[in-house]
């Protein structure tokens, strides 16, 4: 939880660690309302909250919720805001929802690095994604658009959160990822990059074959939506320079593109795709 001024500086912030899959929404929220009321206690005296906006991995309609389906925290039909709004932490201030890589993608396109159309992909547990063209980020006529995890690499694959068989994230999410390389789950994807560095081969290969699948997918989808950057986020910013190489090579083959136009190559921020 962080609370920044109008210029974008960071005022305060305050965090806590945990695993929250398959949790109990209204335990979570409260300790959410516990951090919010130590960022208000911290804010230089004078300072007024304009409001507040909750980044969350799911399917969230409209900016008031609710929130429809979080599978990985095993959420549905959540209505988060009359449950914040019921902590005194929270009186006075106005809560806004979204999906968390919308809001990355947000930030990502006010930077303008990544060009004015382009993939924000999220990596953690889920795989989440945002499309953002001309400058704005398209949510698709629920808003639920850029369920990346969720798109099939081999449908005979193993079970999904979701439900179904073959999702990306069950081979490039953070705990496929830690599985294949033979570690913990609980695990911190630092140790992953550890393990890499000191020459496990292991690890290595786990992250040759996310990347491969997370390849897969990408491709599928820049045949689809015709963008020219891919942006990796989450886990996949510190990962990238052992992920790109293999995406890349899927993008290759995979995108068509005009005779001669192939992808440049990916920089640990930024995969880039033919345009």
């Amino acid at each position: 939880m962080r609370a920044v001024d109008l210029a974008g500086d960071l005022v305060a912030d305050r965090t806590t660690v945990g695993d929250f899959r398959h949790s109990d929404p209204a335990h979570v929220l409260g300790l959410l309302a516990g951090l919010v009321g130590e960022v208000r206690a911290a804010l230089p005296d004078g300072a007024r909250l304009a409001g507040m906006c909750l980044a969350l991995p799911g399917l969230v309609d409209r900016v008031t919720g609710p929130l429809r389906l979080a599978p990985n925290l095993g959420w549905r039909d959540v209505d988060v805001v009359t449950l914040l709004s019921a902590h005194p932490q929270l009186d006075g201030l106005s809560v806004r929802l979204a999906n968390e890589a919308n809001l990355a993608a947000r930030a990502e396109a006010r930077t303008g690095a990544a060009g004015q159309s382009f993939l924000y992909v999220s990596g953690e547990v889920g795989i989440g994604a945002a499309i953002v063209l001309d400058g704005e980020v398209f949510a698709g006529r629920h808003g639920w658009s850029g369920e990346l995890g969720h798109t099939v690499v081999d449908q005979q694959g193993p079970r999904c959160t979701c439900g179904a068989r073959g999702c990306l994230e069950q081979y490039a999410g953070k705990d496929a990822l830690l599985r294949a390389a033979g570690r913990d789950v609980e695990e911190p994807v630092d140790a992953l990059l550890r393990a890499v560095a000191a020459g496990d081969e292991r690890a290595a290969r786990a992250l040759r074959s996310a990347g491969d699948a997370l390849g897969v997918a990408l491709a599928n989808f820049v045949n689809l939506v015709d963008v020219e950057t891919i942006v990796l986020g989450g886990i996949y910013a510190p990962l990238a320079p052992w992920l790109t190489d293999a995406v890349v090579a899927q993008l290759r083959s995979r995108v068509l593109a005009p005779r001669g136009r192939t992808p440049a190559s990916a920089s640990p921020r930024a995969a880039r795709t033919p345009p």
